[in-house]
């Protein structure tokens, strides 16, 4: 049985969101992204829609790099870029977001996380998590970044 989304996302408005977004047909990387931007079906949020919809399931479910980690690497970037950080910067934090992406969900990897077998309802709840500790992987790189910038 599914955990409820509302226990998944611990009463987080933003998260159960994105949850909702995933379980309503967009893939994760997409959901990932819709956290961090504002304002729905506006022209950005359009574009992102569209131009993340191959991303789902490691690459159009070829297993590939979870879409989780995708969307969340675009995200981070963005908001990165929006702090001021230089290329230097952000590809540092962002080699390091990825690393410690693969090293807390086991692997960088769709396949290597959830299989491949994207439809059973086990792997939909892997994703469900995955989603959650994604958008809170970068939330807590945000967080490190604004505290370094005000120190």
């Amino acid at each position: 049985m599914a955990t409820p989304l509302i226990e998944i996302a611990e009463g987080d408005p933003r998260l159960l969101k994105a949850l909702v977004r995933f379980t309503s047909g967009f893939n994760c990387a997409q959901s990932t992204l819709f956290a961090f931007l504002p304002d729905e079906e506006s022209e950005m949020w359009v574009a992102v829609r569209d131009l993340a919809a191959a991303l789902g399931g490691g690459l159009v479910g070829l297993g590939y790099t979870c879409g989780a980690l995708a969307g969340g690497a675009m995200a981070l970037s963005r908001e990165l870029i929006g702090r001021g950080l230089d290329k230097d910067q952000r590809d540092e934090r962002l080699r390091a977001f990825v690393k410690d992406f693969g090293c807390r969900f086991g692997s960088p990897f769709c396949s290597g996380i959830t299989g491949r077998d994207h439809e059973s309802e086990a792997v939909q709840e892997r994703c469900r998590f995955l989603l959650v500790g994604t958008i809170r992987m970068v939330d807590a790189v945000l967080r490190e970044v604004d505290a370094g910038r005000h120190a």
